[in-house]
C-alpha cells in the first residue's frame, strides 16, 4: 500500500506544472483590456510587443469611441473585434472625445513606438501584413491571439 501511495504521489507531482514554470500573463492581454476600458496603462514592455501590436494598441482609444479606420489592416483588425462599434459621425470630432487617460495612453504608446524605432520597421516592412515576418495578417492575428491559461 505504501508503494502504491508513493507511486501515486510521484505520478501527480511529475505531471503537474510547477507554479514557477507557468508563463507570466500576456502583456498584450493586460494592456489591451485596460485600453478598451479607458484605464491609464503602464508603458508596455517593448521587448515582448511588436510594432504592429503597438500600432493596434495606440488605436484602441480611437476605436473605443467609434472611429472608422477604413480598409487598411488596422480597420480590418478592428472590424473583427467584438468591442469595436464604429460610429460614422465621430471621425471629425474624435480628438474631442478622447479622455485624459486616452490621450496619455496614446502618448505613451507613441513613445514606445519611437523607442523601438517602429518608423524604420514600417519603412522596411510596409503596411502589407504578408510582407511581415509572420507571413500574413492571419499569422499575425494568431500570434497575438489570447490563449487560455492552463497554469494554476
Amino acid at each position: 500500500m505504501t508503494r502504491f501511495l508513493m507511486f501515486l504521489l510521484f505520478a501527480v507531482l511529475a505531471t503537474s506544472t510547477p507554479t514557477w514554470a507557468c508563463p507570466h500573463d500576456d502583456p498584450w492581454e493586460d494592456i489591451v483590456a485596460s485600453l478598451w476600458e479607458g484605464k491609464l496603462t503602464e508603458p508596455p514592455h517593448t521587448d515582448a510587443i511588436s510594432c504592429p501590436e503597438l500600432r493596434l494598441m495606440r488605436n484602441i482609444p480611437y476605436a473605443r469611441h467609434g472611429y472608422i479606420f477604413g480598409k487598411n489592416w488596422v480597420g480590418r483588425w478592428f472590424a473583427e473585434d467584438v468591442h469595436y462599434k464604429p460610429k460614422g459621425d465621430v471621425n471629425a470630432i474624435i480628438e474631442q472625445l478622447l479622455t485624459p487617460n486616452d490621450r496619455a495612453n496614446v502618448e505613451r504608446l507613441l513613445s514606445a513606438e519611437a523607442g523601438m524605432q517602429c518608423r524604420t520597421w514600417w519603412e522596411r516592412n510596409g503596411e502589407n501584413p504578408t510582407r511581415w515576418s509572420f507571413g500574413s495578417e492571419a499569422g499575425f492575428r494568431s500570434m497575438i491571439a489570447v490563449a487560455p491559461t492552463v497554469c494554476p
